[in-house]
């Protein structure tokens, strides 16, 4: 409606400027429908703002095209209320458009999550960034985008080491199977061992035993090899189920530490040799960047014996990605903490001519702490992992589902469908409506909750619908009598227009709360609507009609916007 409308002004009013860009949603519902600020218009057409304002109102209000209801100036402003019946014949007749929006110029883009280090299982950090860097590929996907999905395992280093030592100490003799542990677990337990067993006997010398490990490592050993194949194995192998739980799908690509973690070398020599911007070499051999007028100090990416350091494995592995995709985009879907060291990466990434700084995006997100505010540690074995929060929920989900009258008689295998599709639906929405960059105190109890705004929320509401049209025929090929809504009905059905706009802000602005935000519009929308328009007790078959209708638009975009959240519905609940 805004195009058809700028169009008329456009023609009306004979002004250079783009009228569409100035055309907004008024902050109040009793302002119309579309608002038009005059200042530009002023300035351009040489008048005070407020009298441009009466002006519009007065040519409009004496020749009233059809599209319009009514136009009223208030101040610098021009109010458009839109015809009603023909506002929203659109959302009936075109509802497939209200479903999508499309970008212009499609770009690939690279979404890398969530990066495990392999010495941990995926904890609640992890659940917040696979929740984060899946919906963030769906949203994306869904406008128009290549969104390609890469995975860096971090497989190497010291903390790898400290579980391998604590594997052929005390646990060679044990399985993941014999401790009742998954596989990736089985090696966080090595991983959380270590602490303790140095605490426990400082004549091992255990920190020394592990460096020396890592050496090895380094230098090829077969046995050490051998044995951090081994439990790589076991870890990947947890990975795997967990990914499977959080319908993360398949990665388009897998990198891995150990690959990578020496090389880059040859790309910062050449910088020097070639006398980049900002690259300097220390009397020792040491190479590094200087960007210091940038405001973030020296950045050292070879030490005095040529070795490589954690920066430059990145600027390595960046260099891979362009050649392997030649993205549009790269994001990387990582905690706030590392804020700095993505600035510092995505500033030396465009001084090698790698990647401008608009090619690359820190998706950056708060820390998950427990209900007392405190900060997890895996190191210390208080952490809570992904796959105990995913269990804990279907559980809990479960455990309703068996004492409600309605289906605690459900065959098992139908309990625990429903059981895991609730359960992973309040898990999933309990994080993606939060602003990522907002911090969050994780409490069981508050997250296991099945009424206010959450996902489950939103699927009972999508199966009440399906609910009302199984005892109600609707038949999609007959047209609807507009004049049937009232004032509240029109209204639910104007929100409906907004889809495409959410979309639109989601996807640009990296927006995934939104969509959470928009599922609990419709949700409450529609059960206010049931609550004061009786569909079942309708006054006329015709009435009875718009009203399944207008219900079965509003499940069908719930079902759509719940999709892109990672979240499945259900017909019945």
């Amino acid at each position: 409606m805004n195009k058809e409308l700028s169009s008329f002004l456009s023609s009306l009013l004979n002004v250079t400027i783009d009228i569409e860009t100035l055309l907004e949603k008024p902050k109040h519902e009793s302002h119309g429908d579309i608002s038009l600020p005059c200042f530009l218009l002023a300035k351009e057409l040489g008048k005070n703002p407020v009298e441009v304002s009466k002006e519009i109102s007065q040519k409009i209000t004496n020749d009233m095209p059809n599209f319009l209801e009514k136009v009223v100036s208030m101040g610098p402003f021009v109010n458009f209320y839109l015809n009603s019946e023909q506002e929203i014949a659109p959302v009936f007749e075109e509802f497939n458009n209200f479903l999508s929006f499309q970008v212009d110029s499609p770009q690939k883009i690279l979404i890398e999550y969530p990066s495990p280090n392999t010495n941990k299982s995926l904890h609640i950090g992890h659940t917040r960034n696979m929740l984060l860097g899946s919906s963030l590929s769906n949203i994306l996907t869904k406008v128009g985008h290549d969104v390609v999905k890469t995975n860096l395992n971090n497989d190497r280093g010291i903390s790898i080491c400290y579980a391998m030592l604590m594997y052929r100490e005390f646990f060679s003799h044990e399985t993941p199977q014999s401790l009742g542990m998954k596989p990736d677990e089985f090696v966080a337990h090595c991983y959380v061992e270590f602490k303790k067993a140095c605490e426990k006997y400082p004549e091992k010398e255990y920190e020394k035993q592990a460096q020396e490990m890592l050496v090895q490592w380094e230098s090829n050993n077969k046995e050490i090899r051998e044995l951090w194949k081994k439990l790589l194995d076991f870890v990947y192998q947890g990975y795997n189920k967990t990914y499977e739980n959080y319908k993360l799908g398949n990665f388009d690509k897998q990198y891995f530490e150990s690959e990578i973690f020496d090389q880059g070398k040859e790309i910062v020599l050449k910088a020097l040799e070639n006398n980049v911007e900002g690259f300097k070499q220390e009397e020792d051999g040491a190479i590094y960047v200087d960007l210091e007028k940038e405001g973030y100090g020296k950045k050292y990416l070879l030490r005095g014996d040529q070795t490589t350091l954690y920066m430059t494995q990145d600027i390595y592995l960046a260099s891979v990605k362009e050649n392997d995709f030649h993205a549009d985009k790269y994001i990387f879907v990582v905690g706030q903490e590392q804020e700095y060291h993505f600035k510092v990466l995505f500033n030396i990434l465009e001084k090698l001519d790698i990647a401008d700084a608009s090619k690359n995006y820190h998706f950056a997100y708060g820390y998950v702490y427990n209900e007392e505010g405190k900060k997890f540690s895996s190191r210390l074995g208080n952490t809570i992992g992904a796959d105990f929060i995913y269990d804990e929920m279907v559980n809990k989900s479960k455990e309703n589902l068996l004492s409600k009258e309605l289906t605690k008689n459900l065959e098992e295998e139908e309990l625990s469908y429903r059981s895991n599709i609730i359960g992973f639906g309040a898990l999933s929405f309990t994080f993606l409506k939060q602003n990522p960059l907002s911090s969050m105190n994780f409490s069981m109890e508050q997250a296991l909750s099945f009424e206010g705004e959450t996902g489950p929320y939103c699927q009972y509401t999508y199966a009440r619908i399906q609910s009302i049209k199984r005892k109600i025929h609707l038949d999609l090929e007959k047209s609807v009598d507009y004049t049937q809504f009232n004032e509240k009905e029109i209204k639910l059905i104007k929100t409906l227009k907004e889809y495409p706009q959410v979309l639109k802000e989601a996807s640009e602005k990296y927006k995934i709360s939104s969509i959470a935000h928009f599922a609990i519009k419709l949700s409450q929308g529609f059960n206010d609507f049931y609550q004061s328009s009786s569909i079942l007790k309708a006054q006329t078959p015709e009435q009875q009609h718009a009203r399944l209708y207008l219900a079965h638009l509003l499940g069908e975009m719930l079902k759509d916007c719940l999709s892109i959240l990672g979240i499945e519905v259900l017909e019945e609940m």
